[in-house]
């Protein structure tokens, strides 16, 4: 029987030289934004944050990202896309603070959702822009 290495959960959160270990961050909003999601994730990460993000951006604006549609631009499955809102509240799960990606004061239903998640769990949220009301859901277009 071979040992199984300690779930992270169990692992004492320190990392060398006795600082105290980064702050982890989940970033959330519409995958529309890409080059924002780019940008924010950078900037937390220099100021020593671990930060998460969407794996595959899927509805890329290229009004919005300048470059236009890139290889990382994919068109997934329903089920596809069922998986990645799975994979992101895990990662919202181990995620120490939440900051929200609402350009225009934009929420999806899937970061709508994702916001009521962190509530539940009582995860802290941070907003590039200060919402204007408690549910601000687009409708589809």
């Amino acid at each position: 029987m071979t040992d199984l290495p300690v779930p992270k959960t169990m692992r004492p959160r320190k990392i060398e030289l006795g600082k105290q270990f980064p702050k982890i961050i989940c970033l959330c909003g519409s995958t529309r934004f890409k080059v924002l999601f780019e940008i924010e994730a950078a900037l937390l990460a220099n100021d020593g944050h671990i930060v998460l993000t969407p794996s595959v951006y899927h509805h890329v604006d290229p009004n919005i990202n300048p470059a236009g549609l890139d290889e990382s631009h994919e068109t997934i499955t329903a089920e596809q896309e069922k998986i990645q809102n799975a994979l992101h509240l895990a990662k919202l799960q181990i995620s120490d603070e939440v900051f929200i990606i609402n350009l225009g004061g934009y929420i999806g239903s899937s970061t709508q959702a994702q916001i009521d998640f962190a509530k539940h769990q009582k995860i802290p949220i941070k907003w590039l822009e200060t919402p204007t009301i408690a549910t601000n859901v687009a409708t589809p277009a």
